[in-house]
């Protein structure tokens, strides 16, 4: 049975109780499994990393996680541990794999933990390995294809270039890449490199361009110059449109492929949820043959395995495919033309239908206006697929070229569009389908994920060892939410590759070196009215006073927290009309530029909304006051998570707590996170929401909290905050 470990028992022995005591600071120390070498290693490698950081210090919960996650390495039972701030959990969990001998994949779900690790935790750890055991640690950064350039689309915009200078003419061929951006008539000069139209797009395509032709060493979109999404898309391709490494002419260059041969020899490898979702279903998976999977994180993994694990169409997609791929058609090949052109009629039929369908839950058939275009579109797409591989094979391998190349790309997006149309359109007791809007009111897009993914998660994973890790993992003490969302309980009986699958899984907060009681006040006033019904206009008005009086009580030095962009901006609004602080506001700037500002004006407000509810690590006085306008619940309507609360209420259980509560409490959690960053750090978390104090869910949610020094008492609060800006300054 899978069971939590408390102080001084067995996490091998007699299940105990899932909850943890309320008081966690210090957190709780576990005895571990009998693999005293490989906890002994990772515990050496440690203590040579903190020696050698000028920055590092001792901490008991990390030498804590180091100890576990060697011991999960050897063992091979799945373990979750929660580390709060200031833990160090990833130095915890790259010494705990690396002590332990162990090939280690780590996935994270933002860039800035990635980078990280990439850039300052992997280089500790690697040193340390130099110094004590005079090897070389390897390690990768990999990510999705799209994120790399492609040379073939870069040596098809040259082809283009030069065709249509020699022609002169106004526009491309019909048979030419399709730019996505309006694309004025070339000017013939006499240099020996063209000169690019004028345009803001093109000339960030020429910039770009520029770029690659300097051969940069990763193709990586981070290294690249900035560019809009369209411009960048035009110089890389995705999984369905590459045509793969043998048949491509590019094949021996590919940046995505040399990416790929690194990390297939790395003994640490960095990925991102989502590819990791991609592989693990991946008829060639890449890191089926490594030691132990670490998902940093994990709070946020079961959305990307929703998503990958899905399916979307939007009028876009289709256009953007059916075009490309009727282009390609050889005009020789007249059935084929014909198969492409009448896909592009039922593309048009179908963008024309998602603009009248409304947005909803589809757990029938769709209507039949849409339902027919699109099963004839799904049966097309297919059909062209396979007359476009049958060319390709009629070629021979000896006859590969650029064209041939294109032609295999569009079988692939063919191929993938054909099923994610089937798995849309149609019912499915194990999908979820919907059809929703986009947010700038655009055209319907058609949805489906699996109502579950945690069996299928468990299942891929296979007999790798799993460490699951975040600061957020359990729900008032108990990690079973967690552990059922990634299939641990109740674990299939093997893999699909027939190895046994272990049946016992592990939970440990090993706490936190941060004193909450002593460094931090949470204020929850219970006089404002509750965010519900017709009471909602009232706690808007009562959020902006409250938010207005705390801000100019703690000198600025402010971030506000909302679930709304609409709540952000109009906060923002009523700052700058109410105070005199700098106001800045997710949205305005990047949110890497936006963090910056934020920390440099120690007197500044930020607004943000559920982006930032994450991520942000500012240490000091810049960030005294974090201010939450309510609980983050989900949407009710949200038709994937209404759909999964409703399966959980079918078989017995609260789907509202399981779903909704435990999704609020645990980002509850990691804004309120957001103000203790370090030890000297003080401040105060104020959540605007009575429900914390009225509903019989506010105790659960409180208990997920850090534990701080809970007040109501508002004169309290802002006298604390004013002597905080006093010491300050």
């Amino acid at each position: 049975m899978p069971h939590v470990c408390e102080p001084g028992t067995d996490p091998y022995g007699a299940p105990g109780d899932r909850r943890l005591p309320d008081s966690r600071a210090m957190g709780e120390t576990c005895a571990v499994p009998n693999s005293a070498n490989g906890q002994k290693q990772a515990l050496r490698l440690l203590d040579e990393v903190v020696a050698g950081h000028s920055n590092a210090e001792d901490r008991p919960q990390q030498h804590e996680m180091t100890k576990l996650v060697a011991a999960a390495a050897g063992s091979r039972e799945p373990l979750i541990v929660q580390a709060g701030t200031g833990t160090g959990k990833s130095l915890a969990y790259l010494c705990g794999a690396v002590g332990a001998g162990s090939s280690v994949v780590v996935s994270t779900a933002t860039r800035q933990l990635s980078d990280q690790l990439l850039n300052s935790d992997v280089p500790l750890v690697a040193d340390a390995v130099r110094t004590l055991d005079g090897r070389i640690l390897a390690a990768a950064s990999l990510k999705g294809r799209t994120n790399y350039v492609c040379l073939a689309k870069v040596d098809e915009i040259h082809r283009l270039e030069a065709r249509a200078n020699e022609s002169a003419a106004s526009e491309p061929e019909p048979e030419a890449l399709d730019l996505g951006i309006e694309i004025p008539a070339p000017v013939v000069v006499e240099e020996d490199k063209p000169r690019r139209p004028n345009s803001q797009d093109l000339r960030a395509l020429n910039e770009l361009l520029e770029w690659v032709d300097t051969k940069p060493r990763s193709g990586d979109r981070i290294d690249a110059p900035a560019v809009p999404d369209k411009v960048w898309a035009q110089v890389s391709t995705d999984t369905a449109g590459c045509p793969g490494a043998r048949v491509c002419a590019f094949g021996e260059d590919c940046l995505a492929e040399l990416a790929r041969a690194k990390a297939r020899t790395a003994d640490v490898v960095i990925v991102n949820h989502a590819l990791l979702a991609q592989d693990l279903i991946s008829p060639n998976p890449l890191f089926d043959d490594r030691d132990l999977l670490v998902i940093d994180e994990v709070h946020e993994l079961q959305d990307y395995l929703s998503s990958a694990w899905g399916a979307e169409v939007f009028p876009g997609s289709l256009d953007r495919i059916v075009t490309n791929a009727a282009r390609r058609a050889p005009k020789s090949r007249q059935p084929v033309v014909d198969k492409a052109f009448a896909a592009v009629g039922d593309a048009a039929i179908v963008a024309q239908e998602l603009t009248n369908l409304p947005a909803q839950r589809w757990e029938g058939e769709l209507p039949a206006s849409l339902a027919g275009p699109l099963e004839s579109l799904e049966r097309r797409a297919g059909e062209l697929a396979k007359s476009f591989d049958d060319i390709v094979r009629e070629a021979g391998t000896e006859a590969m070229d650029a064209n041939t190349a294109a032609l295999q790309s569009a079988r692939g997006q063919l191929q993938e569009l054909a099923a994610a149309i089937n798995l849309v359109r149609t019912p499915n007791a194990a999908f979820v389908r919907w059809s929703a809007v986009e947010r700038d009111g655009g055209a319907v897009v058609l949805r489906a994920a699996p109502l579950t993914v945690g069996r299928t998660f468990r299942e891929r994973v296979g007999s790798r060892a799993l460490v699951a890790t975040s600061a957020t993992a359990c729900v008032a003490g108990d990690f079973l939410p967690l552990a059922e969302s990634i299939g641990l309980v109740h674990p299939p009986a093997q893999a699909p590759d027939g190895e046994p699958l272990a049946q016992n899984w592990h939970g440990v907060d090993v706490g936190s070196p941060f004193d909450y009681e002593k460094q931090a006040i949470l204020y929850i006033p219970d006089d404002i009215p509750e965010p519900v019904g017709k009471e909602r206009a009232d706690h808007t008005a009562a959020v902006l006073d409250e938010l207005t009086e705390l801000v100019e009580a703690a000198g600025g030095r402010t971030l506000a927290l909302f679930t709304t962009t609409a709540a952000a901006r109009n906060a923002a609004d009523h700052l700058r009309q109410k105070t005199t602080h700098v106001i800045l506001e997710h949205g305005e700037l990047p949110p890497a530029v936006l963090a910056e500002e934020f920390a440099e004006d120690e007197t500044s407000v930020l607004c943000a909304t559920m982006g930032m509810w994450a991520g942000l690590n500012v240490v000091g006085p810049a960030c005294t006051l974090v201010v939450i306008d309510k609980i983050p619940f989900a949407p009710m309507d949200d038709p994937l998570s209404a759909a999964r609360r409703a399966n959980i209420d079918a078989h017995g259980g609260n789907g509202f707590k399981e779903v909704f509560v435990n999704h609020a409490a645990l980002m509850l959690t990691q804004g309120a996170g957001r103000l203790i960053r370090h030890r000297e750090d003080k401040g105060v978390v104020a959540i605007l929401d009575p429900r914390l104090h009225t509903r019989g869910y506010g105790q659960l949610i409180l208990r997920t909290l850090p534990p701080m020094w809970r007040t109501t008492d508002r004169d309290l609060v802002l006298a604390a905050l004013r002597r905080l800006g006093q010491a300050t300054a």
